[in-house]
């Protein structure tokens, strides 16, 4: 029997989490799926688990290869999906109940060519299903290639990750989606703007479908050097899309400029950045800045331009220092505005316990009648 639904499954490492998620999938009860399970040269029992579901249901499907990324293991699924339908499951991740019956169903009873639901997290949300308009569909490209994807977020959507989704596998076939092989800093979010774009229905529903594991392992909570270095590759490509399609509308005007500061933010704080020797700092910001494409995107920033969609204090003066590439005195000067911060709460605090104000109320209530 034909499989309606391919889940793929980049699989590295995660011996503690992997059964979990394979049992997820025997646990559907939607029973016409293929799972493709990309082995992507584990050096932990990842394998052998793979090829023991293997012998325990003929519908999954064991490639092992060598080490080539997460990308490059996704696109090997795509390659050898025969479902209508795409799944993109990570390995310490798992499905819902019923995840697979909701999604296909959400998506043929609306004729959409994606859906998104939201990741199980707190907070009851009140149930909604919701075609896009065209407007929405740009807004929701420019949050991918912006990485400003907070609004969705806090109603648990992931909306630049593969999770949480059922595409149509004809569009990534019929456009030629793939993975960049070359990243592993937001591949998923450049793949998703993508295939929105060539999706004529985009549904998002409020139905959680997706467990989401926080493996202190992954690569979003690991800090490596070799990653640095990809935000040039990552920009080029988000510029060409860019060029191809929205050139002339006037929301994407400064969307490189955006997503290339909060990539510099990324390279400060990411995964405990800002807590590293100041060598290893400067080591990293000397990988961002060698990249032709970050420095001429930065060099041409405004402020004005990247303000409104930045988070927490204002950053003006670390544009100016890293436009002037003054790398010592910019870590510098955001540890300072760190440990000031930090003054501030613990002085806020004292004085809301020295006057005896509970702790989750403002400080400008003391003066309020």
């Amino acid at each position: 029997m034909k499989p309606v639904i391919s889940i793929i499954i980049p699989v590295y490492n995660v011996e503690r989490y992997l059964t979990q998620c394979l049992d997820s999938i025997l646990q559907q009860d939607y029973l016409q799926w293929e799972c493709i399970l990309v082995d992507d040269g584990s050096k932990d029992r990842s394998g052998a688990i793979c090829d023991e579901f293997l012998q325990r249901d003929k519908r999954f499907h064991v490639i092992h290869k060598n080490n080539g990324g997460v990308s490059s293991a996704r696109n090997v699924g795509i390659a050898l999906a025969k479902g209508e339908w795409i799944c993109f499951v990570d390995s310490d991740d798992r499905l819902v109940e019923g995840a697979l019956t909701y999604m296909l169903e959400l998506n043929l009873r609306t004729n959409a060519d994606v859906c998104l639901c939201p990741i199980v997290k707190g907070g009851d949300f009140p149930s909604e299903t919701r075609i896009l308009d065209e407007y929405e569909k740009k807004e929701l490209i420019w949050s991918c290639l912006a990485y400003r994807t907070g609004k969705y977020a806090a109603k648990g959507f992931m909306v630049d990750a593969p999770h949480a989704k059922l595409f149509r596998a004809f569009i990534i076939k019929n456009e030629n989606l793939n993975y960049v092989e070359r990243l592993c800093k937001s591949e998923d979010a450049l793949f998703d703007a993508q295939f929105y774009h060539h999706a004529d229905c985009i549904v998002m529903d409020t139905h959680p479908v997706y467990l989401y594991t926080v493996n202190p392992n992954s690569i979003c909570h690991t800090y490596k050097y070799d990653n640095i270095s990809m935000f040039g590759t990552l920009l080029q490509h988000e510029e060409n899309f860019v060029n191809v399609y929205y050139r002339e509308d006037p929301i994407f005007k400064n969307v490189l400029k955006i997503r290339a500061f909060v990539a510099l933010e990324q390279v400060l704080y990411e995964a405990g950045a800002n807590k590293l020797p100041l060598s290893n700092r400067i080591t990293a910001l000397r990988l961002f800045m060698n990249s032709g494409m970050v420095r001429m995107i930065l060099s041409s920033t405004l402020y004005s331009q990247i303000a409104p969609y930045l988070q927490g204090r204002s950053k003006h003066f670390d544009l100016w220092l890293i436009q002037h590439q003054w790398l010592y005195m910019l870590c510098f000067w955001v540890d300072w505005c760190d440990s000031f911060y930090r003054l501030r709460v613990v002085i806020v605090e004292g004085v809301k316990k020295f006057l005896r104000v509970s702790l989750d109320k403002p400080l400008s209530s003391l003066f309020s009648k």
